[in-house]
């Protein structure tokens, strides 16, 4: 544990003790904790059977149990991530699975700080990091998928976004805080099917959603 954290924690997990609490919390919901965080951004952790566990390591874990209810991630071989901050979820993700290609696309400094972090702990895997004006350079991917970014975006922004994604992608997975949206951003999904919609098991007020692309 540091006092210089630079990670941001929400309460309790803002202590040691407040990861274990986590912990145990997350563990009696079915997540499996079966890989180890880093220490990039000197976050509190806790240290069992060799693994830092850390409160992004398990709100990562949870995400990654649900998406892998309704899409099968072994099968899944590109993925576009819509601000990813730091790379919290890219690294949980390329940990379990290491075999998928992995786009991000963000704006700086956050995509350099991802940059860094990811190229560090994945140096041998191609990771791809795109500002939102290169986004017509992405094809056809598997999974695009957005984790509490989409409520900073206009009704503009959104649309833009929806239109690769229905260009390129057969999934979307979608994590937010519906309530600080300016816009019902449902409404531009429309066109795609939706698999699920639930309350997150790992992080409050927060809904997931998952949608099929069906192709024109």
């Amino acid at each position: 544990m540091t006092d210089n954290t630079t990670r941001w924690h929400w309460y309790p997990a803002n202590t040691k003790e407040g990861v274990t609490d986590f912990l145990n919390d997350v563990m009696k919901k079915g997540i499996v904790v079966d890989i180890s965080d880093v220490l990039f951004g000197n976050p509190f952790y806790i240290e069992i059977d060799d693994k830092i566990i850390t409160q992004d390591l398990l709100v990562t874990l949870g995400e990654i149990k649900f998406l892998n209810s309704h899409v099968d991630l072994n099968k899944i071989t590109s993925i576009v991530e819509v601000g990813a901050g730091y790379g919290r979820t890219a690294y949980g993700i390329l940990k379990k699975y290491p075999h998928i290609k992995y786009n991000i696309v963000d704006i700086e400094p956050a995509l350099s700080v991802a940059r860094y972090h990811l190229n560090n702990a994945f140096p041998d895997n191609d990771i791809r990091y795109l500002t939102p004006d290169e986004c017509g350079e992405i094809q056809n991917v598997d999974l695009w998928f957005s984790i509490s970014a989409f409520a900073e975006f206009d009704a503009e922004q959104i649309m833009g976004y929806v239109k690769h994604i229905d260009r390129t992608s057969k999934y979307f997975y979608i994590t937010d805080r519906r309530i600080y949206h300016s816009v019902n951003i449902s409404q531009y999904f429309s066109s795609w099917t939706r698999l699920t919609s639930e309350k997150s098991q790992v992080t409050n007020g927060m809904l997931d959603e998952i949608y099929l692309i069906l192709k024109k």
